[in-house]
């Protein structure tokens, strides 16, 4: 009985497609579906030749918004973050990998300094962290990861 509800449950399983409007007749005809709500396309069991058209997340600070936006992104409402098909990656690669998180530990004294310069609050570890990049002024503050 669970594998047959687990089975149910795949079948039911969207992945959703970011097609350009000029090829939606073409990937209709390959087997993806309309989705009315959420404005997209989607394939309900693997299909080969859709598989490039796969939505793949992107981490942009906001500074990039634009630069992203120009370049053909998406931004996704529900997922609060900006999306690309598959095959568009190339393009977007900086912007792939999930930014790492560089912590520093300044003095309470500090901390408009380090917010200011686009620094973020851990609740979790209790500690500040930049993404990526730590400017000059911290450098001397980084914590080593853990």
């Amino acid at each position: 009985m669970i594998a047959m509800i687990f089975f149910f449950y795949l079948e039911k399983m969207k992945t959703y497609l970011l097609v350009p409007f000029e090829e939606k007749d073409a990937v209709r005809s390959m087997g993806a579906l309309w989705d009315s709500e959420k404005k997209l396309w989607y394939m309900d069991k693997p299909i080969e030749e859709l598989q490039k058209y796969e939505i793949l997340p992107l981490y942009v600070p906001f500074e990039d918004k634009d630069i992203i936006k120009e370049k053909g992104a998406k931004w996704d409402p529900d997922r609060k973050q900006w999306i690309i098909a598959k095959h568009s990656m190339n393009k977007f690669k900086e912007w792939l990998v999930p930014p790492k998180k560089k912590y520093v530990s300044i003095p309470y004294e500090k901390r408009d300094g380090v917010k200011s310069a686009g620094g973020k609050w851990d609740k979790e570890s209790k500690l500040w962290y930049f993404e990526n990049t730590i400017p000059k002024e911290f450098k001397s503050f980084v914590k080593p990861s853990f």
